[in-house]
């Protein structure tokens, strides 16, 4: 479930939108990995690393948009920061079966 996510979730973290509207998706996004963390206990171990790792990243990132004064101009470099550490959970967590597919072609 963490992978699905955060698949779901890229295409809506771009630089180019309004910072309310990133971060609100940001939070969104860890809600829903602190809701498989606590519902979910039978998940596997590289699952439960990869939320609790998309958790804080998300968690940093809400924290310097909203209470952490961050430099407008940082924005852009920022959302892309966070969009890379995304992308490398995901990529550790590929399933099985799509991983097969994309050595195959």
């Amino acid at each position: 479930m963490v992978w699905v996510h955060l698949v779901m979730y890229r295409p809506v973290l771009l630089p180019d939108r309004p910072v309310p509207d990133v971060v609100r998706d940001v939070e969104d996004l860890a809600g829903h990995m602190a809701d498989l963390l606590a519902t979910d206990p039978a998940q596997q171990p590289s699952a439960i690393a990869a939320a609790n790792r998309v958790l804080d990243a998300c968690c940093e990132f809400v924290e310097r948009w909203t209470v952490g004064g961050a430099s407008p101009h940082g924005f852009r470099g920022d959302v892309l920061r966070l969009r890379m550490r995304l992308d490398v959970i995901a990529n550790r967590l590929v399933p099985a079966d799509l991983e097969l597919d994309r050595v195959a072609s």
